[in-house]
């Protein structure tokens, strides 16, 4: 169970950066299925290729082990918005998204 999250989680940061298995494997130094073969379950990376996928994904170690949904250009954008927000202007958006919700 644990390696098909962690595969697929690989697969996501992959694609999200626009690359094939064939051209990441290249790019890291790796033979041509090695990341097909993560992907896929039938291989694990070490320690030392871990840090490099994640470096060449642009992804902390930490980030990458957390199997959350991607956040949109728009929810990250709402966030930076409210970062400095008092807690009366963030109940006031959440009520203001509550009824909107309910009008669906």
């Amino acid at each position: 169970m644990a390696n098909q999250i962690f595969s697929r989680r690989l697969r996501q940061l992959r694609i999200n950066k626009g690359v094939s298995t064939t051209d990441m494997s290249h790019d890291l130094g790796m033979t041509k299925s090695y990341i097909y073969n993560i992907e896929h379950g039938y291989a694990y990376p070490s320690m030392t290729q871990f840090f490099a996928i994640c470096e060449y994904l642009d992804i902390s170690p930490h980030k990458f082990m957390i199997f959350e949904p991607e956040t949109t250009s728009q929810q990250e954008q709402l966030l930076e918005l409210t970062n400095r927000w008092t807690p009366e202007q963030m109940d006031q958006l959440i009520c203001f998204a509550k009824k909107i919700n309910e009008n669906r």
